[in-house]
């Protein structure tokens, strides 16, 4: 469309010098027409290509998104894993613990 306007303003000033009268007046009204065509034509383009960066920076930062909140419940999972392991650890710790100072009790009663 926009270069159909354009090939369309580019001969008006050719054709208008050549025409006299109404026949030239005609041909300036129109040329001022198609002009402010253009101009909105050209507006249009410029605002779509705003709205398709702005589209497409709104699709990259969802997608940003998405990625941290996956990587968010991996750290959470990876968080809970180490902290049953942690508890495990505890408990098995506690449990040699007490063997240790069970023998420890039974070694000093058997020498004292």
């Amino acid at each position: 469309m926009y270069r159909s306007l354009y090939e369309e303003l580019k001969l008006i000033p050719e054709r208008a010098l050549k025409s006299h009268g109404e026949e030239r007046k005609k041909l300036v009204r129109t040329f001022d027409e198609r002009h402010g065509e253009a101009e909105e034509v050209t507006h249009l383009q410029s605002q779509r290509a705003l709205l398709l960066q702005g589209t497409e920076s709104l699709n990259n930062a969802s997608q940003s998104i998405e990625r941290s909140q996956r990587i968010a419940a991996e750290t959470d999972q990876i968080g809970t894993d180490i902290i049953e392991e942690l508890g495990e650890q505890r408990e098995q710790l506690d449990r040699t613990r007490n063997r240790v100072s069970r023998e420890l009790r039974v070694t000093i009663c058997q020498k004292g």
